[in-house]
């Protein structure tokens, strides 16, 4: 059978375009990435980092939503990772993202003496994230780009998800380097603000035993901090989950925003019944 130059050459575009098409999942603003590292005692010699999604894909999240099973490549940050209770010894992990240079992302452990509940704010050590100043903002994005532009980067990895990659700890735009290991993460964050990039708490739901962790996630500016949600990882199976499976839970709280419109809708409605109301009177 002949196959003449052009049609190599179709067949070459096309496979170079599915390859490109399965490994084009970059990070962009706006975008939240899930950060997991070894521990002290982890072991492994590699970052996972996965893409969560977007702000507003994950503000859809209403309900809890699986975003993904990652136990195989959790494997290979520690492969005991979800053997013990203790947790931040094996892998820690957290999440972080960017929307511009004054308005950051990044999640803060529970409250390490009290279960929480998924999508409902749970402070750690009952601190209140009031925000940042604005040069702690701005540096924080600049290191979240770094790890960004290491997730994008020729050094990642992608893994069979589609939606996460490994890289080495000790490359430069690794979760574990441009977030640091000391006690300011990514420039800004101590556990006095809140942040951690540990979040491996283990937690209950106060009626079973240990079975996940968790970390809230916030939209931090300079001086102010919305509560966005709750990421959940899952240490076995319990509650429908498996072992590895990554979660998230949008605030069933609405927002200053959504209250607006809410009374909007309401008061459109009022309208709309008493011009009803007037017309059937006639």
């Amino acid at each position: 059978m002949k196959i003449n130059i052009s049609t190599l050459s179709a067949l070459a575009v096309f496979a170079a375009t599915a390859l490109v098409a399965q490994a084009q999942q970059p990070v962009v603003l706006n975008d939240i990435v899930v950060g997991f590292r070894p521990g002290p005692s982890g072991g492994g010699t590699t970052n996972l980092e996965v893409k969560a999604g977007s702000v507003s894909t994950l503000a859809g999240y209403t309900t809890e939503t699986l975003i993904g099973n990652f136990n195989t490549s959790l494997n290979g940050v520690s492969s005991v990772w979800a053997s013990s209770t203790t947790g931040s010894t094996l892998v820690q992990w957290g999440a972080i993202g960017s929307a511009s240079s004054s308005n950051v992302f990044a999640t803060a452990v529970w409250d390490n003496t009290t279960p929480g509940t998924l999508g409902v704010a749970n402070p750690y050590n009952g601190i209140t994230w009031s925000g940042l100043a604005s040069g702690s903002v701005a540096n924080a994005a600049v290191a979240i780009s770094t790890m960004e532009n290491g997730f994008n980067g020729i050094h990642a990895t992608l893994t069979g998800d589609g939606k996460s990659i490994t890289i080495g700890k000790s490359d430069t735009q690794s979760w574990t380097t441009a977030g640091g290991t000391g006690s300011s993460a990514f420039g800004a964050f101590t556990n006095n603000n809140g942040f951690s990039q540990n979040a491996t708490r283990f937690a209950t739901d106060g009626s079973s035993s240990l079975a996940f962790s968790a970390a809230d996630l916030y939209s931090v500016s300079a001086g102010s901090s919305t509560f966005l949600g709750t990421f959940a990882l899952y240490t076995g199976s319990y509650n429908g989950h498996s072992i590895g499976d990554l979660t998230f839970t949008a605030s069933a709280i609405p927002e200053p925003s959504t209250y607006a419109a809410i009374l909007g809708l309401a008061s459109l409605g009022f309208v709309m019944i008493r011009r009803r109301q007037k017309a059937s009177a006639v």
